[in-house]
């Protein structure tokens, strides 16, 4: 991976990257600081999307959501409205070829796979979080680089946690095994009903919005340019290359366009004959001030297997994040599943009560079928690269996303295997 240097004298015009979440400002800062010229455009505000409000987990040894049986639960999901991961029935033939192709990855031998395709990412990812939050002010970003814990409270739960660990450490990460007894002795506020989990010290933790403005700034001190409240149309082509890109102001010129569109990549990659299943999955957040006698004191991070909620202690407040909802494109917020979060935490953390939020957020995840990001050269179309499609991991991954697209774009070719994640394999 390359570091600062001059501008290539190809680049007459800026690079464009369209999304200004934490994937398409990683990139942003990786091409400026090789001297590219770059531009970034956000249809909202930048960082307003699922780059907000997430968990704020560096999770780089944490599988991707196509577990086996995972499928059972999404058809278990459409009559259980409170499930962590929930389909509201509806008649969507986008959203049932999306749930099939999921099915079909659902299976020991696909997440065998993907450990594959992401561990050479997942080994530099830690580091590349470490310099961005060095160059920042780390007290600020709420910055921790202590791991986090992955408890449970049933056999069941156990279960699964150690099926994770397995994962993890089959890309030589450390998974250390703690008892209930272990666990609250390093966190006094877990519950006596916590039977065990598991630590896992390479993760860290950060307030994400506050690191999405740090690799912002950054971005902009190497001189890349912001535009907000602008949505790209579609991309501008001439003799199959990227010209530029087409707004509602006009046109845009560009030496070359990144897609980092989330959730809402579909219509842009349709346009250019490559069509992404990518679909979104609001997650919810709750903000607990610690001010508040009714927030207990949590130091590290924790996953809670069970209810499938992140409880990550920020500056100021505690977060309890969590849900994969697929139900389209809306920022609806269900009252019922924001009160899940807290309901499901409660039985882990001594004290948790119903006190008044600091915060209340949802936002869409964008998620593949084979739950592996879309990193990559966008087929047929000279000049065009994809960034999208990391569902949960997109903090975990945008740093790295970022060098893999500067390495495409400035030198031709990424520093790691990326065959995995190429936008031609759906």
């Amino acid at each position: 991976m390359s570091g600062r240097g001059a501008t290539p004298d190809r680049f007459s015009d800026p690079v464009i990257v369209v999304g200004g979440g934490v994937v398409g400002l990683c990139c942003a800062r990786s091409l400026a600081r090789r001297g590219v010229r770059v531009h970034v455009i956000e249809r909202g505000q930048i960082g307003h999307g699922a780059s907000f409000g997430n968990a704020g987990t560096v999770s780089p040894a944490h599988p991707p959501i196509n577990a086996p049986g995972r499928w059972r639960e999404l058809i278990r999901s459409m009559v259980d409205p409170l499930s962590p991961l929930y389909i509201p029935p509806r008649l969507d033939p986008g959203l049932w070829r999306w749930l099939f192709a999921f099915a079909r990855h659902c299976g020991q031998t696909h997440v065998d796979h993907c450990r594959g395709v992401l561990a050479p990412l997942a080994r530099v990812t830690p580091g590349l979080h470490d310099e961005i939050a060095a160059a920042a002010e780390e007290d600020e970003l709420g910055y921790r680089r202590d791991g986090y814990l992955e408890i449970f409270r049933t056999a069941a739960g156990g279960a699964a946690a150690a099926h994770e660990a397995a994962y993890a450490r089959g890309q030589n990460f450390t998974a250390r095994q703690l008892d209930g007894e272990e666990l609250r002795a390093r966190e006094p506020a877990l519950s006596a009903s916590v039977r065990g989990g598991f630590h896992y010290p390479e993760a860290r933790s950060l307030d994400p919005y506050a690191f999405l403005l740090a690799v912002a700034w950054e971005a902009q001190a190497d001189g890349a340019r912001l535009t907000e409240g602008t949505a790209v149309e579609t991309v501008v082509t001439e003799s199959g290359r990227a010209r530029g890109v087409r707004t509602a102001e006009g046109d845009i010129d560009a030496s070359a366009v990144i897609l980092a569109t989330g959730a809402y990549s579909p219509d842009l990659y349709r346009a250019l004959g490559c069509p992404l299943p990518v679909i979104p999955a609001k997650g919810y957040h709750v903000d607990r001030p610690f001010e508040d006698p009714g927030t207990p004191r949590l130091d590290t991070a924790c996953l809670l297997v069970e209810t499938s909620v992140f409880c990550t202690p920020m500056p100021g407040r505690l977060r309890l994040a969590g849900t994969l909802e697929f139900s389209g494109i809306n920022d609806d917020m269900r009252r019922r599943r924001l009160e899940q979060l807290t309901r499901g935490a409660r039985p882990f953390l001594e004290g948790l009560d119903d006190g008044p939020p600091s915060s209340e957020w949802c936002g869409l995840r964008p998620c593949t079928p084979d739950g592996l990001p879309v990193v990559g050269p966008v087929p047929g179309w000279e000049g065009v690269f994809a960034a999208t499609g990391h569902a949960m991991l997109g903090l975990t991954f945008g740093p790295v996303t970022g060098e893999l697209v500067a390495d495409l774009v400035v030198d031709g070719r990424a520093s790691m295997p990326i065959e995995g994640l190429d936008p031609a394999r759906f």
